[in-house]
């Protein structure tokens, strides 16, 4: 009987620590923001390089430097385009690219990662939606969905979802402090041994072609469709959902029977 009551609760379980945060680590985190300002700023110092070699009398210097305006010119203007679509592309990809090749490389990983080629997400905690930090995840994970329900493989934790856990799914779109366009996350509410959770989830790993805010919050609420669709969590009875505005394990800061809704903050 116990055995049955667990398969219906969502477990998080980390991974063993020799294999754990090759991605989701200070090193890495602070490599990844300053390739993310180096891309950011580097028109400027192509630009005054440029400036110098066209001030310089040999006529190849000049032509030289001509060309090298060009480029800066171009280089702004791509740079403007991506801070007002998606301004940590294409840094993230190199950052999903390290997270699939560390699945790759893991010796304890779920069954179901038969590749590293899945879709990458980042988990959010509510309460960092809006901080300064050198990155507002606090997780990184491939994932999965099918008919027996969500399964996410993260650099810190394994994130098993059955179908009968899954309370619901609500789309929250949200402008991060410093963007000029928003995030759209994807909220899973779940009940686990220790309470019903909310685990904040959006897409990580956008292709060049989906950067634009329309296409990414198409994605997430193909996402939210596609768990809604195997959602059976409310088939298990109503549980006493504690009122705290929190998302760690204990607690969740929503009705999670209410029907599912599209909103944003």
């Amino acid at each position: 009987m116990q055995l049955a009551r667990q398969s219906h609760l969502a477990t998080i379980t980390p991974i063993q620590s020799s294999e754990a945060r090759r991605v989701m680590n200070l090193p890495s985190l602070l490599m990844h923001n300053v390739a993310l300002v180096v891309g950011q700023s580097a028109w400027i110092w192509l630009g005054i390089a440029s400036w110098m070699f066209i001030k310089l009398p040999s006529e190849a210097e000049k032509a030289v430097g001509a060309v090298g305006i060009g480029m800066t010119l171009m280089w702004l203007a791509g740079q403007f385009v991506i801070v007002f679509v998606y301004p940590e592309w294409p840094t993230n990809r190199w950052l999903t690219a390290r997270l699939r090749a560390a699945v790759a490389q893991r010796t304890d990983r779920g069954s179901w990662v038969a590749d590293a080629n899945h879709r990458v997400v980042e988990l959010v905690p509510r309460e960092r939606w809006n901080q300064m930090l050198l990155d507002t995840a606090t997780d990184l994970m491939l994932i999965r969905v099918d008919a027996s329900g969500v399964h996410m493989e993260g650099d810190r934790d394994r994130y098993e979802i059955p179908c009968e856990s899954i309370l619901g799914v609500e789309l929250h779109s949200i402008r991060p402090t410093g963007w000029f366009t928003d995030t759209h996350m994807v909220i899973i509410y779940a009940r686990t041994e220790d309470g019903p959770i909310e685990l904040p989830i959006s897409y990580r790993d956008h292709e060049f072609g989906c950067l634009r805010n329309s296409r990414r919050r198409e994605q997430a609420l193909a996402l939210v469709d596609e768990i809604n669709r195997i959602a059976k969590g409310g088939f298990y009875g109503p549980l006493s959902v504690p009122a705290a505005n929190t998302i760690q394990p204990e607690s969740i800061s929503v009705n999670p029977y209410a029907a599912p809704a599209i909103e944003r903050d």
